[in-house]
């Protein structure tokens, strides 16, 4: 008794938002709108680490989450006190973690699971995604293959985390991404796909993309047709113009 009494009393402590309603409101939002971006303690992605936040005074955290509203989608009143409440708290980074870790469960993946070796074709562009959208490495770096018009991708799950990595992939939050995907959504299995292949590369690095053979092999036979098709242009209107003189 004494035990889960003590337990209990540092579960209020550490996590106040799960203690106090069951479920962290400011980590599940947090994960499902900025965990794209930043992390809490884990260093900077696209955007800067936001474990400093909690140093701020209410009031800047407050102004700085609803700047983000460009980037993020409106806020609620109530969803930007539980932001600025995370952000606030300086174990804010150890609540995200736990909210990442009670949102992978079966229970509320739906019991769907991922395959790193698809996560990887979806990637380098040997299967292509459902919806039509472009293959990640058009963009991206994993392992030193890949295009360096977004960040690097090699340690993406480290740093964030596999249920923020999950909303990543399937919200395709970025500017950019969003723009690029809005018609062509990823779906919660193709982002599962990819979230295990980012995963497996923090023990198996040699599992790296390389570079899309089947893709490469077809933009340069089109390329080679286009140069022989340019070679033949004025062959062809001599050959013509003589037809023509006789």
């Amino acid at each position: 008794m004494a035990s889960c009494l003590f337990w209990l009393s540092w579960v209020s402590l550490a996590f106040p938002a799960l203690a106090a309603g069951g479920a962290d409101e400011g980590a599940a939002l947090f994960a499902q709108k900025c965990a794209g971006c930043h992390t809490i303690g884990r260093g900077a992605l696209v955007g800067p680490d936001l474990a400093k936040v909690s140093s701020w005074s209410a009031a800047d955290a407050e102004s700085a989450v609803k700047r983000m509203q460009k980037m993020a989608g409106p806020l609620t009143e109530n969803e930007i006190d539980n932001l600025v409440g995370l952000l606030k708290d300086t174990k804010g980074g150890d609540r995200l973690k736990a909210q990442s870790e009670a949102a992978a469960t079966p229970e509320v993946t739906g019991g769907e699971a991922g395959s790193a070796q698809t996560g990887r074709r979806l990637f380098d562009g040997r299967q292509s995604f459902a919806n039509g959208g472009m293959a990640c490495i058009a963009c991206h770096t994993v392992g030193g293959s890949g295009s360096s018009m977004g960040p690097d991708l090699s340690g993406v799950a480290a740093k964030m985390g596999e249920t923020s990595l999950l909303s990543a992939c399937e919200q395709t939050a970025f500017k950019v991404m969003k723009a690029a995907y809005a018609q062509h959504p990823v779906t919660k299995q193709e982002a599962l796909h990819l979230v295990k292949y980012f995963v497996s590369l923090k023990d198996n690095p040699e599992t790296a993309a390389t570079p899309p053979v089947t893709i490469y092999g077809v933009a340069g036979a089109t390329l080679l047709m286009l140069v022989i098709a340019w070679g033949y242009r004025d062959r062809n209107g001599s050959a013509r113009s003589k037809l023509h003189r006789r």
